[in-house]
């Protein structure tokens, strides 16, 4: 970041983060991480900085026009002698030099190009929020309880991101009635400041979503596509 002249917006966007505590569910710490030998080796602090922000940050610094929105991809077209061709929904195609998909777990570019690889369910369904704070987290930190963990980070001046994992079968029905209510009542018990995290979240920025990841593969790459 700092070779893309990206480090002082990244860290006036963010928040730093100094340690890093493995808890179990009383609070008591089990293992801790300083960062501050890595800040020392590559001359930069751990930020925390929510993904929207490190996307603007970096989205500023392209050149314009670089990205083009509205395009969904339909298809790809395999070449052995040339360029694979890109197919989109909205009919207009290309033949770029080089295919880069790095569309996320349900990429559509991967499905194509690699059917047999498939998503697999890891046992876990994820709540997240975003909450404002007044009182700084002092570390990132995880904390590990029968079942369930949670963890949180400060992501800039006034704001703390939360993560829960929590062991449930896949495609269980989404918990939508009294969300808030029922991940309070799960955690009350648990060290602070997690109960303080999950009652001051508004209800409207809580997402419930199963957790998924994809199998060892030893090639992720076909032609001039990766």
């Amino acid at each position: 970041l700092d070779q893309l002249s990206l480090a002082e917006d990244v860290i006036k966007r963010g928040y730093p983060v100094a340690t890093f505590k493995l808890m179990n569910h009383y609070g008591r710490c089990l293992s801790e991480t300083n960062f501050s030998s890595l800040g020392e080796r590559y001359k930069m602090e751990s930020i925390g900085i929510s993904r929207a922000s490190l996307q603007e940050v970096l989205l500023t610094a392209l050149p314009q026009p670089c990205i083009k929105y509205g395009y969904e991809l339909d298809d790809v077209i395999e070449n052995d002698t040339e360029s694979s061709k890109l197919l989109f929904l909205n009919k207009e195609e290309i033949r770029p030099d080089y295919i880069i998909g790095a569309d996320g777990l349900n990429s559509t570019l991967r499905q194509k190009i690699f059917p047999k690889i498939q998503k697999r369910y890891s046992g876990q369904t994820a709540f997240r929020g975003l909450v404002e704070i007044s009182t700084p987290l002092n570390d990132f930190f995880e904390s590990w309880g029968v079942g369930k963990r949670f963890g949180a980070v400060q992501i800039n001046n006034n704001q703390a991101y939360w993560y829960i994992g929590m062991n449930k079968k896949e495609s269980c029905p989404p918990i939508e009635t009294e969300l808030k209510r029922y991940l309070i009542d799960t955690f009350e018990k648990w060290h602070n400041p997690i109960p303080d995290l999950i009652s001051q979240t508004n209800e409207t920025d809580l997402i419930q979503s199963d957790i998924y990841d994809l199998p060892n593969v030893k090639k992720w790459f076909k032609g001039n596509i990766v």
